[in-house]
């Protein structure tokens, strides 16, 4: 079928044809009257220039001109018509230099100048697919290679600790003290040691721990803690071998066999609550106990000793084994230390949680007499028919005796008399077994609750029966608390009486009485062996028959249980009770109290010092202590295998106890372990193991969380065509999208690592999810505007897409990047280092978007041309192929008629239009019902222009704005350390169970030298401590002093009493005071004599010595070392400093001085006469208990105070500083608001310069600030509201907020300010464009983050999850509901608007070269076209057109019926064959 149309006029005049690619300019919206003027695009560009061209020029010529309407369909200058500098800037340009519109130039150059270098960009990477992505994946793929050097940061203090400021100076000024320590120290120095923790709550929360059954556990727990033992380095160790205590003696080699004795007798330093009792004892052993026969014939000499085959704490009285050793020793300060720290009798006269423990000593206010009893008992249980079981350890031990009876004993022929008194008798009696403390644990306590109970009722009875007899009993004095028989609830214990002991009796022996014995002896030693036999046995019997101890014990013999709350009212004091007492505060938590006294508690806490891997390499480098460590290589021990042996030995304690079975309880229906955490540990180790295991990548979480966002990325992008997917159909391109901004993240991570940021759980559990949901918004973004730029355009398809999407890529992506960076301004380097990784990631990303994604696109542009499937590339839809031949361009040149045939192709015209375009431009307006899009323009749109809904919009967002103020005044400060691990771990669990009973913390207060004259400042140092201790949260003594002794007051009392000493030698006429020579010893004598005692001694050398001079004339006698007001000797103050320290070690080390670099070392025995004076200290500190730091408004407090104190003390001359755990991480918070400010500002500015930049209008930025700040009030708000603390992670997501929010609001700024007509119809304008991707940006974020919802950490869930939720939430309310009213209200003018005063800006003519022609044939022209006023657009050289046959319409998709005639309403006339 042939069909025939003709222009007008061809028969009779001539029509000049033209260049086919520049001469089909049909569809364009030029007016009649635009062809009746001369046009500038009509003339050639100009070739020449003037020399001296101005500065307009040569940006015109640079940015305008560039484009050219002819390459554009018409749906594209429709859109340009409504959206002139959105679609191409330099077209708006060339309307104005027409003189068509007026605008802001200076915007359009801007944007035209964007659009230019993203049009470059795309263009290039268009036809250069495979080299930029080879390119680029080489330079990601380098970048990569980073992550094998990646570290991650475990440290706490390294993590959270804020940078820059007084804190990291002070703590570098430590570091460096303690690396100095290390290389100069000669011994150990207390500095750098590590607090281990055991909390320990109840069965059932909220009950008293305070119970027998409850104590003796705790008791159970530190046994275990004490016998823990690792292996390494090819030896065992154990906690003695590595906590902190003060150092051994040193004892003449002569007597080396006491050495292993006198280092086991100094204990660990344990804080715990179970030294009120004597139970106390067995946790510091020592482990094992000290076996008798080590001691071989030095056992003779120490008689209080005697009959004890092992030796611990629980059954030695330490000041007497002291006493003993000091006769044939010089102990020097180790015994003094023991007098003057009121050391006593030990454990031996405390109280003992269980009565019934056979081992219980006679000392103990509350001792049961089982051997007054025991003769008794045996004669009951023969009256009522049972049997009691000989004690088997008695019987093992028996026997271990009968194996050692020919062992020769040289002592009774020296004539040694050995003096017992009757009490030490009765003690070795008591102690029965003399093993280990640990053995027969399970009779330590009774058998059951139910017997527990039963027992208390029967002693409760028991008191009320001694109300009514009168019985009562005197207070007496045990530890620091004064108990009576009221607070005990039960009877005095029955007091053992005898005569005086008398010769013969085992009280009185001299060497010839071991042969005789009389009768008493014979009758006390019968008791003690039948107490040995089965006074275990009776216990038992006592525990499990409670209701029968009236039958056999009268009222004031019945076993006495204390009050433990009145025991423990004031904290408890250790073995050295007048230098180590316990607070109460630090040892018991959830404390009730009534009438001045401890009703209930519930937790118990104890604390121990492991000591630096500095001081546990001194303490074995010498081979001091090689009895304890023979198969230890001196040769390759170091302070790295010292810190192995603590890290290990810390890793084996925590385990221990996380698997504890008080930790589990059976189910009773499943018969299952169930963890319930009661016995929490704490190492320093703890936190950073945990730390270190979920710092790394949970692959599965990330990989689920991809999953998702794939799933949503195919699903947003898949189109159908029939079963199968269509040609446009992007799944493909989704897919590699998504693999593009994971591979653009991986790179990124790998350059953070060549930069060398660390990674930490924020890297590992935010960043991935967070840069994939930020990320991915950019990839949604360019196929959006991909499907429409191909219905639009056929030529440089990717540098069209880049103009017109990349602009907003742009935008967003960089305010995202630099809200991140403005992030690394808080000082914290765990969110520093956050945002430095995301902002890199968020470049990389962009980078990605801009090169390789585009790229693939180019790729895919081959497959949708050849009208191949999606993914199912060989499938060709052969319909569209055809679809594509319905538009025929017909060229009319004069006088011929081009015959051309349906289903061929025309080379000439095939750049002009998509073959997509299968409906004409009515069709494209219509949406499909049900969709996104349909809500949006039937419904929301026309909603939002209602004046009503502005209003109500607007008092919504008033309200939240004055909610988010409300929940900004109820903001509180705050990050709990427990927050910062993984839930439902047992660091976790620990640091609630320590959150919730006990604000106790410790804290040093330093001095800072060496400008520091202590000798001149000493009262200074006395006052400065004196003001910290007055402070509300110091913990005081009676007296109102800090409870913590320190370093000068002990100084001060050791030269009192050295001066005492010496003024009673002066006084005994052993020292010369007039000649200052001691007596019968010339003047020359330097030495030491035997004359004087050593405290003498050194007394004597004190007043002689000052600095380096050593003068006695005139100063003994008259120097005093400590005036009446406490001045210590100025002249000598140093010297006294070295003799201290050297002389009285024990309470140097027990003051924890730490004074860096140490005191020379010194003897007694030097021949020197001098005692060199101490150099000037760098470092040195004095201890402070802290405590009801229950919060962080309150700790923050308690900083501020204490730092007014120093800062006050430092401008008076005393540089100084505190150093703590309240004070290293709660010192962030003075700054945070300030920080947090700054930050806000700091972005907020870039945001609104970047924008003014970027699109030159600073009204339109300033509304963007405005969404943007009420955005970041609502935020915070939100976090007060929901009880979110604000801390340096939330303050992240604020800060960010502002980067982020700018994804919901740029975009619709930028699509109203290219809009054409009033600001109800831009406001719609630009909801209508950019609703949808917004829309699929929040939502793709959303996605990428809802994986965090699964995350192990709290604070993830927490202060990035639902603050992030919250965030997107917040975003689109105000970015696509209050925005778009205020635009429509307050909007800035459009950047372009037509002169006519219409709404619709038509494009350019197109841009070609003017053929030379006569007036004749220009006029010729003219005539010929004058018909048709819509064909005055055409160049004078063509007036020709063109016939589309359109494919059949199809109601599903497919193609059926005729071709359709589409009609060129712009073309005059047409003319074809078609065959």
């Amino acid at each position: 079928m042939l069909l025939l149309i003709e222009p007008p006029g061809t028969k009779h005049h001539n029509v000049t044809g033209s260049d086919t690619q520049h001469g089909q300019h049909l569809l364009e919206y030029s007016t009649p009257e635009e062809d009746e003027e001369p046009d500038c695009d009509d003339i050639n560009p100009p070739t020449t220039v003037e020399t001296v061209a101005s500065c307009a020029q040569k940006i015109d010529q640079f940015l305008v001109g560039k484009s050219n309407s002819c390459e554009f369909s018409d749906r594209w200058k429709r859109e340009f018509s409504e959206r002139p500098s959105w679609c191409d800037a330099d077209m708006a340009l060339q309307q104005i230099k027409r003189g068509k519109a007026r605008g802001s130039r200076a915007a359009l150059y801007s944007r035209s100048l964007i659009q230019k270098a993203l049009f470059t960009l795309g263009t290039f990477v268009h036809h250069h697919a495979c080299l930029v992505i080879f390119t680029v994946i080489m330079f990601f793929c380098f970048c990569c290679y980073g992550l094998r050097y990646v570290r991650i940061e475990t440290d706490v203090v390294k993590l959270w600790v804020a940078r820059g400021g007084r804190l990291e100076e002070e703590l570098n000024f430590l570091s460096r003290i303690e690396k100095s320590s290390s290389d100069k120290a000669h011994g150990e120095t207390g500095l750098g040691g590590a607090y281990q923790v055991v909390i320990q709550t109840p069965t059932v929360e909220g009950d008293n721990i305070l119970t027998q059954e409850g104590l003796l556990e705790h008791v159970t727990i530190l046994e275990e803690i004490a016998k823990y033992k690792v292996n390494v380095a090819g030896e065992n160790w154990t906690l003695a071998d590595l906590c902190f205590k003060p150092p051994a003696p040193k004892i003449d080699k002569l007597f080396a066999e006491f050495v292993p004795l006198i280092d086991k007798i100094i204990p660990c330093i344990w804080i715990t609550p179970i030294d009120c009792f004597w139970e106390g004892s067995k946790a510091i052993g020592p482990h094992p106990s000290i076996e008798s026969s080590s001691l071989g014939f030095g056992k003779e000499f120490l008689t209080s000793l005697s009959n004890m085959d092992t030796l611990s704490w629980s059954n030695i009285d330490p000041q007497a084994l002291l006493d003993e050793l000091a006769e044939i020793l010089d102990l020097g300060d180790f015994n003094s230390f023991f007098h003057r720290a009121n050391i006593g009798r030990g454990y031996l006269d405390r109280w003992c949680i269980d009565p019934l423990n056979t081992e219980c000593p006679t000392g103990s206010p509350n001792h049961f007499a089982f051997c007054d009893l025991i003769a008794r008992f045996l004669e009951y249980a023969k009256k009522h028919g049972f049997e009691v079981p000989i004690d088997p350890e008695y019987l093992h031990r028996e026997e271990r005796k009968k194996n050692q009876e020919d062992e020769y004993s040289i002592f009774p022929f020296f004539g040694i008399r050995q003096k017992r008194s009757l009490k030490k008798s009765t003690d070795n009696y008591l102690n029965l077994d003399g093993t280990s403390n640990d053995a027969n644990r399970s009779e330590l306590s009774f058998n059951d609750a139910e017997a527990i109970k039963t027992n208390i009722t029967k002693l409760e009875t028991v008191h009320f029966l001694s109300k009514l007899t009168g019985n009562s009993t005197n207070n007496e004095q045990v530890g620091t608390s004064t108990v009576g028989s009221k607070s005990v609830g039960l009877l005095e214990p029955l007091k053992i009486t005898t005569p005086n002991p008398k010769r013969g009796s085992i009280a009185y022996q001299d060497d010839n009485d071991f042969l005789y014995e009389d009768d008493e002896d014979k009758e006390i030693n019968l008791n003690a062996e039948l107490c040995a036999k089965y006074a275990r046995s009776f216990s038992e019997w006592l525990r499990n028959n409670t209701d029968k101890w009236h039958e056999l014990l009268k009222l004031h013999e019945m076993p006495l249980l204390p009050n433990y709350g009145e025991v423990m009212t004031g904290g408890c004091r250790s073995f050295a009770k007048d230098v180590m007492s316990w607070p109460q505060d630090l040892i018991i938590g959830g404390v009730r109290i009534k009438n001045g006294t401890i009703e209930s508690a519930e937790a118990l806490q104890s604390v121990f010092l492991v000591a630096s891997p500095t001081d546990i390499y001194n303490r074995f480098k010498d081979g001091d202590r090689i009895y304890s460590k023979r198969n230890l290589n001196l040769t390759q021990w170091n302070v790295t295998v010292a810190e192995t042996v603590i890290k290990t030995w810390q890793r084996n304690f925590t385990r221990n106890l996380y698997n504890h079975q008080s930790n589990f309880i059976i189910d009773q229906k499943s018969d299952a372990k169930i963890v319930h955490r009661r016995i929490h540990p704490l190492a320093s180790t703890s936190v950073t193991d945990m730390l270190e295991q979920f710092c790394k990548f949970n692959y599965s979480i990330i990989f689920i969380g991809y999953f998702l966002m794939l799933i949503y990325a195919l699903q947003a992008q898949m189109k159908c065509h029939g079963c199968m997917l269509a040609v446009d159909s992007c799944i493909g391109l989704a897919f590699a999208g998504v693999l593009t901004v994971t591979f653009a993240s991986i790179a990124g991570l790998g350059l953070s690592t060549w930069l060398g940021i660390e990674f930490n759980a924020a890297t590992t559990q935010i960043v991935p999810f967070l840069t994939l949901g930020i990320g991915v918004d950019n990839i949604f973004l360019l196929l959006h505007n991909y499907h429409s730029v191909m219905d639009n355009v056929k030529k440089d398809e990717v540098g069209i897409l880049m103009k017109e999407t990349g602009m907003s890529v742009m935008m967003t992506s960089i305010n995202n990047i630099l809200s991140f960076l403005a992030g690394t301004l808080l000082p914290i380097p765990a969110l520093r280092a956050f945002c430095a990784q995301s902002s890199i990631l968020l470049t990389f990303n962009l980078i990605a978007v801009l090169t390789i994604f585009p790229a693939i696109i180019s790729i895919d542009l081959c497959r949708r041309k050849s009208f191949r499937r999606d993914i199912c590339c060989c499938s060709v839809i052969s319909s569209f192929a055809r679809e594509g031949s319905y538009m025929i361009d017909v060229g009319v040149k004069p006088h011929i008629q081009e015959k051309l045939t349906v289903g061929g192709t025309v080379p000439s015209y095939h750049n002009l239009y998509s073959p997509n375009d299968r409906s004409d431009d009515m069709e494209d307006d219509l949406v499909k019902p049900w969709t996104l899009h349909a809500f949006l323009r039937h419904y929301y749109i026309p909603f939002l222009k209602k004046g009503v809904v502005k209003i109500f919009v607007i008092l919504t967002c008033l309200c939240l704005l004055f909610a988010g103020l409300i929940g900004l005044r109820n903001t509180t400060f705050g990050l709990e350390m427990s927050d910062v691990l993984p839930d439902q771990t047992a660091p976790a669990a620990f640091l609630k169970a320590r959150d919730r009973y006990f604000s106790f913390y410790p804290m040093f207060a330093v001095l800072r030298g060496p400008g520091i004259d202590y000798a001149k400042n000493q009262h200074k140092i006395d006052d400065y401590r004196l003001t910290i201790g007055s402070s509300p949260f110091v913990v005081k003594n009676s007296e109102k002093e800090p409870s913590e002794r320190y370093w000068l007051s002990m100084l001060r009392i050791w030269l009192q009493n050295l001066q005492q000493k010496l003024d009673q030698a002066i006084a005994d006429g052993l020292i010369d005071a007039s000649t200052g020579t001691i007596a019968g010893e010339g003047t020359d004598f330097v030495g030491e004599t035997e004359k004087l005692s050593t405290d003498v001694n050194i007394a004597y050398r004190l007043a002689c010595s000052y600095g380096y001079t050593y003068n006695c004339t005139g100063r003994i006698g008259r120097v005093r070392f400590v005036d009446e007001s406490g001045t210590i000797n100025m002249e000598s103050f140093y010297n006294y400093l070295t003799a201290w320290y050297n002389s009285d070690k024990m309470m140097y080390h027990v003051s924890l001085a730490s004074f860096i670099p140490s005191p020379p070392e010194w003897t007694i025995e030097n021949k020197t006469r001098l005692i060199p004076p101490a150099g000037p200290f760098e470092y040195s500190q004095i201890p402070f208990y802290l405590t009801n730091l229950s919060s962080t408004p309150v700790i923050i407090e308690m900083v501020k105070e204490i730092r007014a104190i120093c800062d006050e003390f430092t401008a008076n001359g005393l540089p100084n500083f505190p150093t703590g755990v309240a004070f290293t991480f709660w010192e962030q918070y003075l700054h945070l608001s300030g920080n947090l400010f700054q930050a806000i500002c700091v972005i907020a500015f870039a945001v609104f310069c970047v924008i003014s930049i970027i699109i030159c209008n600073p009204w339109a930025a300033g509304i963007i600030l405005i969404i943007l700040l009420l955005m970041t009030v609502e935020l915070t708000g939100f976090l007060g509201l929901v009880g979110i603390k604000l801390n340096p992670i939330s303050a992240v997501t604020v800060i960010t907020a502002v980067g982020i929010g700018v994804e919901f609001t740029a975009h619709v700024v930028l699509a109203f300010l290219t809009s054409l007509g009033t600001r109800n119809d831009r406001m719609a304008s630009c909801i209508d464009r950019v609703f949808v991707p917004v829309i699929h940006g929040a939502f793709s974020t959303l996605l990428g983050i809802i994986m965090l919802a699964f995350s192990e950490f709290e604070f993830v869930v927490k202060y990035f999850f639902i603050v992030m939720t919250a965030l997107i939430f917040i975003g689109v309310i105000n970015g696509l509901a209050l925005l778009p009213v205020l635009l429509s209200l307050i909007g800035p003018p459009c950047e372009i608007e037509p002169l006519d005063g219409s709404h619709r800006l038509s494009p350019p003519p197109p841009l070609q070269r003017r053929i030379q022609r006569t007036v004749q044939e220009s006029q010729v022209h003219r005539r010929n076209c004058s018909d048709d006023s819509n064909t005055a657009t055409l160049g004078s050289e063509n007036c020709s057109t063109m016939l589309l046959i359109s494919p059949p319409r199809s109601g599903n998709g497919g193609l059926s019926g005729a071709p359709r005639l589409v009609p060129n309403s712009h073309a005059r006339s047409a003319s074809a064959h078609i065959v």
